[in-house]
């Protein structure tokens, strides 16, 4: 599932030489719980996977879109948090109800706006991350990509994650 950010929240600083503004986020998450437990995270720490992993893809301030970032060595900052299953998050409620409506490969729905701040863990706990360079993930499997993965995960609830 991605979503397409209207507003351009900016990252940068903790190491990275650029600023970097926020395009659009995207899920990856497999399938929780018993009897199969398929994690959806990208990532792992030290083997540990998640069932879900958010990451918020960043083109260079300097740029004006994702094509032109491609074609741009850093272009890419890609910021991944991994969600656990554990207390229901609020914050959560409206873009998983709104993601009720999605059934098919090339859907969309429209939702409210939210702040992407209320989607991350508290700020004080986003100073412990992991940076790499690296590719995307999905095809294009573009190579140009910092990457900082943040350990804290962000909590929903076992429901919220199914």
């Amino acid at each position: 599932v991605k979503v397409a950010l209207s507003s351009s929240p900016k990252v940068g600083g903790g190491g990275l030489k650029r600023k970097y503004k926020a395009v659009e986020f995207h899920l990856h998450w497999g399938v929780p719980g018993e009897p199969q437990n398929i994690p959806g995270s990208e990532h792992s720490i030290d083997g540990e996977k998640y069932p879900m992993e958010l990451h918020i893809v960043h083109i260079r301030e300097d740029v004006s879109d994702m094509t032109e970032a491609k074609k741009t060595p850093d272009g890419l900052a890609v910021l991944a948090f991994f969600v656990k299953a554990d207390e229901e998050n609020k914050n959560y409620a409206t873009l998983l109800s709104e993601l009720e409506n999605i059934k098919y490969k090339g859907q969309s729905t429209q939702v409210d706006a939210l702040p992407l701040s209320s989607l991350l863990p508290p700020e004080e706990d986003l100073g412990r991350y992991y940076r790499y360079e690296g590719s995307l993930t999905s095809p294009d499997c573009y190579e140009g990509v910092i990457w900082t993965v943040f350990e804290k995960p962000v909590e929903l609830s076992l429901p919220q994650v199914s």
